[in-house]
Protein backbone atom coordinates (compact mmCIF):
# COMPACT_ATOMS: atom_id res chain seq x y z
CA UNK A 1 0.00 0.00 0.00
CA UNK A 2 1.32 3.43 -0.99
CA UNK A 3 2.30 5.75 1.86
CA UNK A 4 1.07 9.36 1.78
CA UNK A 5 2.01 12.68 3.38
CA UNK A 6 -0.64 15.42 3.39
CA UNK A 7 0.94 18.87 3.72
CA UNK A 8 -1.06 21.87 4.95
CA UNK A 9 0.40 25.42 5.11
CA UNK A 10 -1.27 27.80 7.55
CA UNK A 11 -0.91 31.52 8.22
CA UNK A 12 -3.04 33.52 10.67
CA UNK A 13 -6.02 31.18 10.28
CA UNK A 14 -6.06 29.05 13.40
CA UNK A 15 -9.87 28.89 13.28
CA UNK A 16 -9.90 27.60 9.69
CA UNK A 17 -7.16 25.10 10.50
CA UNK A 18 -9.24 23.83 13.43
CA UNK A 19 -12.25 23.32 11.13
CA UNK A 20 -10.06 21.40 8.67
CA UNK A 21 -8.43 19.17 11.28
CA UNK A 22 -11.67 18.20 12.97
CA UNK A 23 -12.84 16.84 9.59
CA UNK A 24 -9.55 15.45 8.30
CA UNK A 25 -8.02 13.80 11.38
CA UNK A 26 -10.88 11.26 11.76
CA UNK A 27 -10.25 10.22 8.14
CA UNK A 28 -6.49 9.88 8.66
CA UNK A 29 -6.34 8.35 12.12
CA UNK A 30 -7.54 4.96 10.88
CA UNK A 31 -4.95 5.00 8.09
CA UNK A 32 -1.48 4.52 9.62
CA UNK A 33 0.09 4.79 6.15
CA UNK A 34 -0.99 8.45 5.93
CA UNK A 35 0.83 11.24 7.78
CA UNK A 36 -0.60 14.74 8.22
CA UNK A 37 1.86 17.64 8.46
CA UNK A 38 0.95 21.28 9.17
CA UNK A 39 3.51 24.02 8.49
CA UNK A 40 2.78 27.29 10.27
CA UNK A 41 4.17 30.13 8.17
CA UNK A 42 5.58 32.24 10.98
CA UNK A 43 2.27 33.02 12.74
CA UNK A 44 2.23 30.64 15.70
CA UNK A 45 0.41 32.12 18.70
CA UNK A 46 -1.87 31.13 21.56
CA UNK A 47 -4.73 30.34 19.18
CA UNK A 48 -2.59 27.87 17.26
CA UNK A 49 -1.29 26.49 20.55
CA UNK A 50 -4.84 25.62 21.59
CA UNK A 51 -5.69 24.04 18.24
CA UNK A 52 -2.56 21.95 17.92
CA UNK A 53 -2.63 20.92 21.57
CA UNK A 54 -5.66 18.77 20.74
CA UNK A 55 -3.67 16.89 18.09
CA UNK A 56 -0.33 16.38 19.82
CA UNK A 57 1.17 13.11 18.64
CA UNK A 58 -1.35 12.87 15.79
CA UNK A 59 -0.36 15.77 13.52
CA UNK A 60 3.23 16.67 12.65
CA UNK A 61 3.30 20.41 13.44
CA UNK A 62 6.15 22.61 12.20
CA UNK A 63 6.61 26.32 12.85
CA UNK A 64 8.66 28.50 10.50
CA UNK A 65 10.70 31.17 12.31
CA UNK A 66 9.35 33.90 10.02
CA UNK A 67 6.70 34.38 7.35
CA UNK A 68 8.09 33.17 4.03
CA UNK A 69 4.97 32.82 1.89
CA UNK A 70 3.17 29.90 0.28
CA UNK A 71 6.21 28.37 -1.38
CA UNK A 72 8.26 28.29 1.81
CA UNK A 73 5.42 26.84 3.90
CA UNK A 74 4.59 24.09 1.44
CA UNK A 75 8.26 23.21 1.11
CA UNK A 76 8.57 23.00 4.90
CA UNK A 77 5.57 20.67 5.13
CA UNK A 78 7.31 18.13 2.88
CA UNK A 79 10.85 18.58 4.18
CA UNK A 80 12.32 15.17 5.00
CA UNK A 81 9.25 13.27 3.80
CA UNK A 82 9.79 9.57 3.05
CA UNK A 83 6.27 8.72 1.87
CA UNK A 84 5.55 7.57 -1.69
CA UNK A 85 3.09 10.40 -2.44
CA UNK A 86 2.77 14.02 -1.32
CA UNK A 87 -0.64 15.71 -1.17
CA UNK A 88 -1.27 19.46 -1.06
CA UNK A 89 -4.35 21.12 0.43
CA UNK A 90 -5.05 24.49 2.13
CA UNK A 91 -5.98 25.26 5.72
CA UNK A 92 -9.39 26.59 4.64
CA UNK A 93 -10.29 23.41 2.76
CA UNK A 94 -13.24 21.18 3.59
CA UNK A 95 -12.63 17.52 2.65
CA UNK A 96 -15.61 15.29 1.99
CA UNK A 97 -15.91 11.90 3.68
CA UNK A 98 -14.85 10.12 0.50
CA UNK A 99 -11.99 12.50 -0.39
CA UNK A 100 -9.30 10.09 0.88
CA UNK A 101 -11.11 7.11 -0.68
CA UNK A 102 -10.90 8.86 -4.05
CA UNK A 103 -7.23 9.67 -3.46
CA UNK A 104 -6.23 6.10 -2.65
CA UNK A 105 -8.33 4.68 -5.49
CA UNK A 106 -6.63 7.02 -8.01
CA UNK A 107 -3.17 6.05 -6.82
CA UNK A 108 -3.99 2.33 -6.94
CA UNK A 109 -5.65 2.52 -10.37
CA UNK A 110 -2.96 4.68 -12.01
CA UNK A 111 0.45 3.80 -10.54
CA UNK A 112 2.29 5.30 -13.54
CA UNK A 113 0.83 8.80 -13.02
CA UNK A 114 3.16 11.25 -11.27
CA UNK A 115 0.78 14.17 -10.77
CA UNK A 116 -2.96 14.15 -10.12
CA UNK A 117 -4.65 17.54 -10.54
CA UNK A 118 -7.90 17.62 -8.58
CA UNK A 119 -10.68 20.20 -8.52
CA UNK A 120 -11.80 22.72 -5.90
CA UNK A 121 -15.43 23.68 -5.31
CA UNK A 122 -16.90 26.47 -3.16
CA UNK A 123 -18.27 25.69 0.30
CA UNK A 124 -20.93 27.99 1.74
CA UNK A 125 -21.44 27.97 5.49
CA UNK A 126 -24.91 29.50 5.01
CA UNK A 127 -27.26 29.47 2.02
CA UNK A 128 -25.80 31.97 -0.49
CA UNK A 129 -27.77 34.53 -2.43
CA UNK A 130 -27.26 35.19 -6.14
CA UNK A 131 -24.48 37.70 -5.47
CA UNK A 132 -22.56 35.49 -3.00
CA UNK A 133 -22.81 32.56 -5.39
CA UNK A 134 -21.55 34.73 -8.25
CA UNK A 135 -18.43 35.65 -6.26
CA UNK A 136 -17.44 31.97 -6.45
CA UNK A 137 -18.02 31.61 -10.18
CA UNK A 138 -14.40 30.65 -10.82
CA UNK A 139 -14.55 27.93 -8.16
CA UNK A 140 -17.75 26.75 -9.83
CA UNK A 141 -15.68 26.16 -12.97
CA UNK A 142 -12.76 23.74 -13.34
CA UNK A 143 -9.86 24.81 -11.10
CA UNK A 144 -7.12 23.23 -13.20
CA UNK A 145 -5.74 25.62 -15.82
CA UNK A 146 -5.21 23.90 -19.17
CA UNK A 147 -4.14 25.77 -22.31
CA UNK A 148 -3.12 24.64 -25.78
CA UNK A 149 0.39 24.01 -24.42
CA UNK A 150 -1.00 21.52 -21.89
CA UNK A 151 -1.51 21.71 -18.14
CA UNK A 152 -0.52 25.15 -16.89
CA UNK A 153 -1.50 24.95 -13.25
CA UNK A 154 -2.64 22.19 -10.92
CA UNK A 155 -4.05 24.09 -7.96
CA UNK A 156 -2.24 23.36 -4.71
CA UNK A 157 -5.52 23.20 -2.80
CA UNK A 158 -5.97 19.69 -4.22
CA UNK A 159 -3.08 17.92 -5.90
CA UNK A 160 -0.97 14.77 -5.52
CA UNK A 161 2.66 14.25 -6.50
CA UNK A 162 4.96 11.27 -6.38
CA UNK A 163 7.68 12.17 -3.89
CA UNK A 164 10.42 10.84 -6.18
CA UNK A 165 9.62 13.23 -9.02
CA UNK A 166 8.86 16.08 -6.58
CA UNK A 167 12.41 15.77 -5.27
CA UNK A 168 13.81 15.43 -8.79
CA UNK A 169 12.03 18.67 -9.74
CA UNK A 170 13.55 20.50 -6.77
CA UNK A 171 10.35 20.87 -4.73
CA UNK A 172 8.49 24.07 -3.97
CA UNK A 173 10.48 27.26 -4.38
CA UNK A 174 10.88 28.94 -1.00
CA UNK A 175 11.13 32.41 -2.55
CA UNK A 176 7.63 32.45 -4.07
CA UNK A 177 4.80 34.17 -2.20
CA UNK A 178 2.38 33.47 -5.03
CA UNK A 179 2.15 31.33 -8.19
CA UNK A 180 3.74 28.43 -6.31
CA UNK A 181 1.09 26.14 -7.80
CA UNK A 182 1.98 27.11 -11.38
CA UNK A 183 5.68 26.87 -10.54
CA UNK A 184 5.54 23.36 -9.08
CA UNK A 185 3.31 22.17 -11.93
CA UNK A 186 5.77 23.38 -14.55
CA UNK A 187 8.80 22.07 -12.63
CA UNK A 188 7.23 18.63 -12.39
CA UNK A 189 6.36 18.58 -16.09
CA UNK A 190 9.88 19.68 -17.03
CA UNK A 191 11.21 16.87 -14.82
CA UNK A 192 9.23 14.40 -16.94
CA UNK A 193 6.08 13.98 -14.84
CA UNK A 194 3.06 12.31 -16.36
CA UNK A 195 -0.14 13.97 -15.20
CA UNK A 196 -3.86 13.34 -15.00
CA UNK A 197 -6.54 16.01 -14.64
CA UNK A 198 -9.25 14.59 -12.37
CA UNK A 199 -12.28 16.94 -12.21
CA UNK A 200 -14.33 14.44 -10.17
CA UNK A 201 -11.80 14.35 -7.31
CA UNK A 202 -12.94 17.41 -5.40
CA UNK A 203 -12.22 19.25 -2.20
CA UNK A 204 -14.16 22.28 -0.97
CA UNK A 205 -12.88 25.80 -0.24
CA UNK A 206 -14.65 28.13 2.16
CA UNK A 207 -16.29 30.68 -0.14
CA UNK A 208 -15.47 34.38 0.02
CA UNK A 209 -18.65 36.42 0.46
CA UNK A 210 -17.42 40.01 -0.08
CA UNK A 211 -16.37 41.49 -3.40
CA UNK A 212 -13.34 43.61 -2.51
CA UNK A 213 -11.27 40.88 -0.83
CA UNK A 214 -11.86 38.70 -3.89
CA UNK A 215 -10.96 41.56 -6.24
CA UNK A 216 -7.74 42.32 -4.34
CA UNK A 217 -6.82 38.65 -4.46
CA UNK A 218 -7.21 38.54 -8.25
CA UNK A 219 -5.18 41.69 -8.73
CA UNK A 220 -2.47 40.04 -6.62
CA UNK A 221 -2.76 36.93 -8.80
CA UNK A 222 -2.03 39.08 -11.84
CA UNK A 223 0.89 40.82 -10.14
CA UNK A 224 2.41 37.54 -8.94
CA UNK A 225 1.93 35.95 -12.37
CA UNK A 226 3.72 38.82 -14.12
CA UNK A 227 6.59 38.85 -11.61
CA UNK A 228 6.92 35.09 -11.92
CA UNK A 229 6.93 35.28 -15.72
CA UNK A 230 9.80 37.77 -15.69
CA UNK A 231 11.85 36.15 -12.93
CA UNK A 232 11.51 32.61 -14.29
CA UNK A 233 11.38 33.38 -18.01
CA UNK A 234 7.99 31.70 -18.28
CA UNK A 235 7.10 32.09 -21.94
CA UNK A 236 3.72 30.35 -21.75
CA UNK A 237 2.16 33.12 -19.66
CA UNK A 238 4.06 35.79 -21.57
CA UNK A 239 2.56 34.51 -24.82
CA UNK A 240 -0.94 34.65 -23.35
CA UNK A 241 -0.87 38.09 -21.70
CA UNK A 242 1.86 40.03 -23.49
CA UNK A 243 2.93 43.33 -21.95
CA UNK A 244 -0.64 44.19 -21.00
CA UNK A 245 -2.44 47.54 -21.04
CA UNK A 246 -5.58 49.22 -19.76
CA UNK A 247 -7.17 48.68 -23.16
CA UNK A 248 -6.34 44.97 -23.04
CA UNK A 249 -7.79 44.68 -19.53
CA UNK A 250 -11.04 46.34 -20.64
CA UNK A 251 -11.26 44.27 -23.84
CA UNK A 252 -10.67 40.96 -22.10
CA UNK A 253 -13.15 41.84 -19.36
CA UNK A 254 -15.79 42.65 -21.98
CA UNK A 255 -15.04 39.39 -23.81
CA UNK A 256 -15.43 37.37 -20.60
CA UNK A 257 -18.70 39.16 -19.82
CA UNK A 258 -20.12 38.30 -23.25
CA UNK A 259 -18.84 34.73 -23.16
CA UNK A 260 -20.41 34.07 -19.74
CA UNK A 261 -23.71 35.56 -20.87
CA UNK A 262 -23.73 33.17 -23.83
CA UNK A 263 -22.80 30.21 -21.65
CA UNK A 264 -25.56 30.90 -19.11
CA UNK A 265 -28.21 31.84 -21.65
CA UNK A 266 -29.98 28.48 -21.72
CA UNK A 267 -29.58 27.64 -18.03
CA UNK A 268 -33.11 27.62 -16.61
CA UNK A 269 -31.82 27.05 -13.04
CA UNK A 270 -30.42 30.60 -12.95
CA UNK A 271 -32.50 33.75 -12.59
CA UNK A 272 -31.88 36.69 -14.89
CA UNK A 273 -30.29 38.57 -12.01
CA UNK A 274 -27.99 35.65 -11.19
CA UNK A 275 -26.82 35.52 -14.81
CA UNK A 276 -26.00 39.23 -14.80
CA UNK A 277 -24.10 38.90 -11.51
CA UNK A 278 -22.08 35.94 -12.78
CA UNK A 279 -21.04 37.71 -15.98
CA UNK A 280 -20.22 40.93 -14.13
CA UNK A 281 -18.07 39.22 -11.49
CA UNK A 282 -16.15 37.21 -14.06
CA UNK A 283 -15.51 40.35 -16.13
CA UNK A 284 -14.48 42.38 -13.08
CA UNK A 285 -12.04 39.72 -11.82
CA UNK A 286 -10.58 39.40 -15.30
CA UNK A 287 -10.01 43.17 -15.29
CA UNK A 288 -8.34 42.98 -11.86
CA UNK A 289 -5.99 40.20 -12.97
CA UNK A 290 -5.01 42.00 -16.17
CA UNK A 291 -4.49 45.25 -14.25
CA UNK A 292 -2.18 43.55 -11.76
CA UNK A 293 -0.28 42.01 -14.67
CA UNK A 294 0.35 45.16 -16.69
CA UNK A 295 1.28 47.30 -13.68
CA UNK A 296 4.14 44.92 -12.86
CA UNK A 297 5.19 44.97 -16.50
CA UNK A 298 5.22 48.78 -16.51
CA UNK A 299 7.25 48.93 -13.30
CA UNK A 300 9.75 46.57 -14.91
CA UNK A 301 9.92 48.82 -17.98
CA UNK A 302 8.45 46.15 -20.28
CA UNK A 303 6.49 47.76 -23.13
CA UNK A 304 7.45 45.58 -26.09
CA UNK A 305 6.50 41.91 -26.48
CA UNK A 306 10.00 41.25 -27.82
CA UNK A 307 11.33 41.99 -24.34
CA UNK A 308 9.23 39.18 -22.86
CA UNK A 309 10.35 35.55 -22.50
CA UNK A 310 10.08 33.78 -25.86
CA UNK A 311 9.08 30.19 -26.69
CA UNK A 312 12.10 27.86 -26.75
CA UNK A 313 13.33 25.79 -29.63
CA UNK A 314 11.15 22.75 -30.25
CA UNK A 315 13.82 20.40 -28.86
CA UNK A 316 13.80 22.22 -25.51
CA UNK A 317 10.12 21.49 -24.96
CA UNK A 318 10.70 17.76 -24.53
CA UNK A 319 12.36 15.94 -21.67
CA UNK A 320 15.60 14.14 -22.67
CA UNK A 321 15.40 15.42 -26.26
CA UNK A 322 19.05 16.03 -27.09
CA UNK A 323 20.82 17.82 -29.93
CA UNK A 324 21.72 14.38 -31.29
CA UNK A 325 18.03 13.48 -31.35
CA UNK A 326 17.30 16.71 -33.22
CA UNK A 327 20.03 15.96 -35.77
CA UNK A 328 18.66 12.46 -36.32
CA UNK A 329 15.17 13.87 -36.81
CA UNK A 330 16.44 16.37 -39.39
CA UNK A 331 18.27 13.58 -41.21
CA UNK A 332 14.99 11.81 -41.82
Amino acid sequence: MATICIGVPSYRRADKLYDLLKRLVPLVITRPHIRLCVANDGSHDAAYERVMGVYTGIVDYRVLPRNGGCGAARRAAFEGATEDYLVCIDDDCIPSRDWLDWLEAMIAAHPSVDLFAGDVRPYFETEPGDWERALSILDDNASQVVFADGLMTAVTANLVMKREIYERAGGFSADLRGTEDCDITQKLIRAGASYMVVPDWQIFHVAKLRYWPVARRFRQYGSHAAAYTLSRGFWKLAKRHGTGSVAQAVTRAAERFAAQRREDEGDKTLSGRAKIYRAFVLAALTFEFETGWYRVMRRAGIRDNKALPQPPRLAERYVDFSDADAAALRAH
